[in-house]
């Protein structure tokens, strides 16, 4: 007869069970919330790949033979009570588990599980095995069998320390080398705010907050905090790093508070964290793993009583502009576990209930943030771009003139059959690298559009850029890419106004809405007016046959119907266009271009069959 019974509470076992968990480190995460719980100072994982088996072993309070029964047999039995604070005997902490289920976490990746326990001086254990418990389905109590702590290897480290609890993973069902550094990262990330009593090692490496290197590649962040100390001294593991510069560039900061609206009253709740912007975007890393798939630092995660609550809320608070792609953050509002509330976390940590006030009002504040982030980020990008563009134009004009002088000496003793002929010419004798810009022009390529058409004039960008005419040089108000916008601080109809005095190529985007559009129509006619070059992108219903209805415009010139783009006539276009742009920009041959021109027709035709 064994000691030991496991009971199942309500339908825990059939309704949420061992399923809610699929990766190792979700699984670990729960085993390291329960040791954090259990007022441990260390937690041990070895991961053995040759043997199938992960052992994690903790110095907490340890369990006996009894409260293993009714602790962690026990399952579904909340470690958290409405209206309860709920802290730790020994550090006084704030309980993580609530649900009572994350024991079973184990069994979701592995076979067997034994537990073994070290409490005053007594050794307690048992093996839960997952077939039988599994053929159970809890009619009636699953007795695991007592095993015998003395022959487990590796106990007496849990012996040593006093107390503590030691679990063994058997037949684990995952790929423990494939996954040994998503893991390493991913715990890093789920337990970001654990006090200094508290430490995590992965095969004797202790897993660091630091190694994840978020504040050294920050460009701009908003500090969510009462004090702007307030972050390093909340998050021991990230101190020494420094948050702010000498120029106080982060020096940002936005109110804690959120005002959250429940049905007849309202209340008051205090948020902290930080959400940053990342100065380039390979430092978001983007991970494939068996267990995780495609993961990506290009996120904002909510943490609640020091534990992950929910990896990614980007999507629901971004702003629909390029900058998104450079945001990350983490949100620490314990507020919405607080156990004077409703329970709305969702079952394996997954995130929470959307429909609760609290979330409602965490996700308008977030928002209201990041908004304030990027329009910091969008300012400041358009300014340097404004800078930008003065300083190579004056360098230019320097360049120029000096230029032009030596032309003028040249020419008594060069005989000048043109102007592309004299400067080879100079730039060979007086051993100088002539700026494109002097060669070719003050060329640009504006794309004219309206915004109802902006995938059709993506697609034309994407061509543009496989030419490989440069960002700086393409004008293009619906782009994501900050090279491609009005400089800051200028009007857009001047802006435009001076390009058509330089020598601009335009890129006309024209469906059906094109005449409604005024700032269309207008660059219609400055282009006839100025005499630009200019080409012709078709989609909707018009055609060649319609060009006398989109006088001034030219039909004859290089033109490109959209909708026929697997056409020989569309091809031939394409390379009209390149071979303009190449003679325009100095550029080379295109590598891979018939290749990539196909790839981009491919997603374009995509694109517009999902919309």
């Amino acid at each position: 007869m064994s000691k030991y019974v496991m009971t199942m509470h309500g339908s825990i076992l059939k309704d949420l069970g061992i399923n809610l968990y699929s990766s190792i480190s979700s699984v670990l995460s729960e085993v390291i919330a329960n040791s954090y719980d259990a007022d441990a100072s260390k937690v041990l994982i070895w991961l053995h790949p040759d043997k199938n088996q992960i052992i994690i072993q903790d110095n907490g309070l340890g369990m006996s033979e009894k409260e293993i029964n009714d602790r962690f047999l026990s399952v579904g039995l909340s470690k958290r009570s409405k209206g309860n604070d709920n802290r730790t005997p020994k550090y006084n902490r704030s309980i993580m588990g609530r649900k009572g289920i994350g024991k079973l976490a184990p069994l979701a990746i592995s076979q067997s599980l034994d537990i073994l326990s070290y409490k005053e001086g007594v050794l307690a254990g048992c093996k839960i095995e997952k077939d039988k418990l599994l053929e159970n389905k809890g009619k009636e109590p699953y007795k695991p069998l007592e095993i015998d702590g003395k022959t487990i290897v590796g106990k007496n480290w849990i012996v040593q320390e006093g107390s503590g609890t030691m679990l063994i993973l058997n037949g684990v069902t995952k790929s423990i080398k494939r996954n040994a550094i998503s893991v390493r990262k991913m715990i890093a990330k789920n337990f970001p705010l654990l006090d200094k009593d508290f430490s995590i090692y992965i095969d004797e490496e202790q897993i660091s907050y630091k190694d994840l290197n978020y504040f050294s590649n920050l460009e701009y962040m908003i500090d969510i905090s009462s004090t702007k100390e307030n972050l390093s001294k909340s998050n021991n593991l990230v101190q020494g790093v420094s948050v702010f510069d000498d120029q106080g560039r982060f020096k940002r900061k936005a109110g804690n508070k959120v005002k959250v609206n429940f049905s007849g009253y309202s209340e008051e709740f205090t948020v902290n964290g930080w959400i940053g912007c990342i100065n380039d975007l390979k430092k978001l890393k983007v991970e494939n793993t068996e267990e995780l798939g495609y993961t990506t630092d290009n996120r904002i995660s909510i943490f609640a009583r020091g534990k992950l609550g929910e990896y990614n809320i980007l999507p629901l608070v971004k702003t629909n502009q390029g900058h998104d792609a450079y945001l990350i953050g983490e949100i620490y509002a314990d507020f919405l576990e607080d156990t004077n509330y409703d329970d709305i976390a969702i079952s394996s940590r997954e995130g929470y209930i959307k429909s609760d006030p609290r979330y409602v009002s965490l996700i308008e504040y977030v928002k209201n943030v990041v908004s304030q982030l990027i329009g910091i980020r969008a300012k400041d990008k358009r300014m340097q771009k404004s800078e930008d563009i003065k300083r190579k134009t004056r360098e230019l004009k320097e360049n120029e003139i000096d230029f032009y002088r030596s032309v003028e000496s040249l020419t008594k003793v060069l005989p000048v059959k043109s102007k592309e002929e004299l400067v080879r010419k100079a730039s060979l004798i007086s051993n100088t690298i002539v700026p494109k810009e002097v060669m070719y022009g003050l060329d640009s390529v504006l794309i004219s559009h309206r915004y109802s058409s902006k995938d059709h004039s993506d697609f034309v960008l994407s061509i543009l850029q496989i030419i490989g005419v440069p960002n700086d040089k393409i004008i293009y108000t619906s782009s994501k890419n900050d090279d491609h916008s009005i400089p800051y601080g200028e009007n857009i109809y001047d802006y435009l106004r001076d390009e058509f005095r330089k020598d601009v190529f335009i890129c006309f985007v024209i469906g059906n809405d094109f005449k409604q559009s005024f700032p269309c129509v207008s660059e219609a006619g400055a282009a006839w007016v100025t005499s630009k070059e200019y080409g012709l992108f078709l989609f909707d219903d018009v055609k060649f046959s319609d060009g006398y209805k989109y006088k001034p415009l030219d039909f004859s010139k290089v033109s490109i119907n959209l909708n026929y783009l697997v056409s020989e006539e569309s091809r031939r276009d394409i390379k009209s266009l390149k071979n303009i742009m190449m003679k325009r920009f100095g550029l080379r041959e295109p590598k891979n271009f018939s290749n990539r021109v196909e790839d981009a027709i491919k997603d374009y035709y995509r694109t517009i069959r999902e919309k």
